[in-house]
């Protein structure tokens, strides 16, 4: 099984650097190999900057296509909306003329959404980016720990996007399965601050992969995976 690479950094300004161009990197040999190239990523406010610096970079953005790993079930103009956090940090600057995958659409029922987000990532074969985060409780995505349908998320032969209920959090999302986020080229998880180091502990000690849905794209053979751990956010 291969073992995460870990890279550490005194802040989140030195982190974002480094990341910044590995996503570009990656970026750009899509669109030299394929003529195009995707990059999927994940909400909060740890990726802010990230995104900022990131919808400044010079390459052919109109060839990239970004999309997320999920979503919560909100309209679009909500606060806790991820396409919004998206549209107001990434998609800004020279960034804007990337083409954006929204998982969900105002005025769709969750299953909707999960039904037509499917359809429109499968024409993504392989994603050249993924960017996850990780929660307290060891989530990343919308895949809690603590979610009914969990186990059908987690499946080899689930679809490529699930609703789910999280259980711990009141309101429904739309999650990319394990199966879908596994078909990337890559995997970063940008962890920022003290309080994230006592789970990345237990979820890289997680191999049998039981205890937290993280552990299962830390531990496993097909995608080359870092972790870019940040003590402190400045």
């Amino acid at each position: 099984m291969t073992v995460p690479t870990i890279k550490y950094f005194d802040t989140n300004s030195i982190l974002i650097e480094a990341l910044a161009s590995r996503i570009i990197a990656a970026l750009e040999l899509g669109i030299k190999e394929n003529g195009s190239a995707s990059l999927v990523v994940s909400g909060g406010s740890t990726p802010k900057t990230l995104f900022a610096l990131l919808s400044t970079q010079d390459i052919d953005w109109s060839k990239v296509s970004i999309t997320l790993a999920d979503e919560r079930c909100v309209p679009q103009a909500d606060e806790a909306c991820n396409a919004r956090l998206l549209r107001e940090n990434l998609l800004q600057n020279k960034a804007s003329a990337a083409n954006f995958i929204p998982l969900y659409e105002d005025e769709q029922s969750p299953e909707e959404a999960a039904d037509d987000s499917s359809n429109k990532v499968a024409a993504i074969k392989t994603y050249d980016a993924l960017i996850l985060g990780m929660g307290q409780d060891g989530h990343t995505a919308s895949l809690f720990p603590e979610a009914v349908n969990l186990k059908d998320a987690l499946a080899d032969n689930a679809d490529n996007c699930i609703a789910i209920e999280p259980v711990t959090n009141p309101v429904t999302r739309i999650t990319q399965s394990k199966q879908k986020l596994l078909q990337s080229k890559f995997i970063v998880f940008h962890l920022v601050g003290k309080d994230k180091i006592d789970i990345l502990n237990e979820v890289m000690n997680d191999i049998n992969k039981t205890q937290f849905p993280s552990a299962h794209f830390i531990h496993q053979n097909d995608v080359p995976v870092d972790i870019y751990f940040a003590q402190c956010k400045d």
